[in-house]
């Protein structure tokens, strides 16, 4: 009931409140203390001490996010052993506050410079298959003109009259 409670206090209020807020929004029966051993065992839920213009200096806050995203970020930045246990440390969650966007932000400015480095290497290659096949239908026009009697010289543009006729013969356009 108490898990529904700030469940539900938490999307009221963005997902993210101090400790006295939602004491407040909870009722006075309820001790801080339970509040923050429901918090510790939701999985989506993480609590660390912030910086805050209201209320305290540094209030206790609570907020929605995936406490195994957090752990496993700070495990990818080498601050925690994989093996280690737990629930995030307040430094922790402030790091992965301040870093995780940055680092978003850094993973989508690289995969935008592959896809355009893809890009740019797919139009390469479709050109290159293009002067290959025009090549190829330039060598192929030059002897077929040559077994069909024109004189088609081994170098240099190829007369408009045999172009026309390989371009009826065969369909292919030069």
């Amino acid at each position: 009931m108490l898990e529904e409670m700030i469940r539900r206090a938490l999307d009221e209020y963005g997902g993210e409140m101090t400790n006295l807020s939602l004491l407040r929004y909870v009722g006075t029966s309820v001790r801080a203390a339970e509040i923050r051993a429901v918090v510790d065992s939701m999985p989506d839920v993480v609590s660390y001490f912030g910086d805050s213009s209201g209320g305290g200096r540094y209030p206790l806050i609570h907020r929605r996010l995936d406490k195994a995203d957090v752990a496993a970020f700070i495990v990818s930045k080498g601050f925690r052993h994989p093996e280690d246990g737990g629930i995030p440390s307040s430094a922790e969650v402030r790091y992965y506050l301040a870093e995780k966007p940055r680092e978003d932000a850094r993973q989508a400015r690289a995969e935008a410079e592959r896809k355009r480095w893809e890009a740019y290497w797919a139009k390469a290659e479709e050109s290159r298959q293009k002067a290959e096949d025009h090549a190829r239908h330039m060598r192929l026009c030059r002897e077929w003109g040559n077994a069909h009697g024109y004189t088609v010289g081994t170098r240099g543009a190829i007369s408009r009259d045999v172009r026309e006729a390989y371009k009826r013969e065969t369909g292919v356009e030069l």
